[in-house]
């Protein structure tokens, strides 16, 4: 049977906790809370279905590859959205970034159908798709003025199953530090 998978690198405890308190008072202040599903993160591998048996194979794939990069160094570069239902923190997108999504993205898409190719843009996401378009200005300007603007630690990449409507660690792995 197929499940629903995702694959995320993981900011340090103390920024999740940082960008849980933002995903809490978007809750709040404009009724939001599909971005709790799932911790702060920077996808790495959009969701996509695969079968049960093929979790080993997966496993095996993202423990070659974490030996293969070092813990990221990552600048965030404040605020930004997509449409008007999704706002975000920005990250900077490095070239050794991109690189290491590049590469599982290419060696997982030899056994996987993964979504069509899109561009990578590095973000933590704090509202997801459920903001109501009337609001959408309200909340950009609220959060805009946060300033946020530092270098955020990221050595862990996750594998994530989607059950019971949320989104659950089922591996993780450590990058080696830099």
């Amino acid at each position: 049977m197929d499940k629903l998978y995702c694959i995320a690198l993981l900011p340090d405890e103390a920024f999740r906790a940082e960008c849980l308190k933002y995903k809490l008072e978007a809750k709040s202040l404009f009724a939001t809370k599909v971005a709790l599903k799932m911790p702060a993160h920077i996808t790495i591998v959009a969701p996509f279905k695969a079968d049960l048996n093929l979790v080993n194979t997966l496993d095996e794939i993202l423990k070659y590859e974490v030996i293969q990069h070092k813990a990221f160094n990552l600048k965030i570069l404040g605020w930004s959205f997509f449409r008007k239902q999704t706002i975000y923190i920005a990250v900077e997108k490095q070239l050794k970034l991109a690189k290491f999504q590049l590469a599982i993205n290419a060696k997982l898409a030899v056994f996987v159908n993964l979504m069509k190719k899109q561009d990578f843009i590095p973000h933590i996401t704090i509202i997801n798709r459920d903001l109501l378009v009337e609001n959408f200005a309200a909340a950009l300007r609220y959060f805009s003025s946060k300033k946020l603007e530092k270098v955020i630690y990221c050595r862990k990449l996750a594998l994530f199953e989607h059950q019971d409507k949320e989104w659950k660690i089922v591996k993780s792995y450590s990058l080696p530090a830099n």
